[in-house]
């Protein structure tokens, strides 16, 4: 075994971490967190998520999620309706307001990533892309099964 493949989660972990703070560092001047980055995104792929699925997908406290919504709720970023299945359940959909914040958002993600690709060719760079999906489908499918083989 190469003596990297042993660190593979801390070097994973130590790109994410330097890779966000690079990201929230250039965001910082937007007024938005990165939770908040998360939140805008998410809506934009899949408008009408309920709170709950909203913490899920951004790995937040529900209370997290609350709290960060009545802000952007306030700043007109988005609005909450009761949901027409369940009125106790809200769904959360973007509001006009929030297109630029999110074309700033991609903007600022497109730079912080050709930052981090620097140097690379166009070929490394989908090499790297269809590993990352394979390892990601990987882990995806083990996490259905209940034992491991480790």
């Amino acid at each position: 075994m190469a003596n990297n493949e042993r660190y593979f989660g801390f070097m994973l972990k130590d790109v994410s971490r330097r890779y966000v703070s690079r990201f929230e560092h250039s965001a910082a001047g937007l007024g938005l967190t990165l939770p908040h980055c998360k939140i805008l995104v998410y809506l934009s792929r899949h408008e009408g998520l309920s709170q709950a699925r909203l913490a899920e997908l951004t790995d937040l406290e529900p209370m997290t999620v609350v709290r960060l919504l009545d802000v952007m709720e306030r700043d007109g970023l988005i609005e909450r309706r009761s949901s027409t299945e369940d009125r106790r359940l809200k769904r959360v959909f973007l509001c006009p307001q929030a297109e630029p914040a999110l074309a700033e958002i991609w903007r600022i993600a497109d730079c912080t990533r050709a930052e981090a690709f620097s140097g690379f060719t166009e070929q490394e760079k989908e090499h790297f892309f269809l590993m990352m999906e394979r390892i990601q489908k990987n882990l995806q499918n083990l996490a259905s099964e209940s034992s491991s083989e480790c």
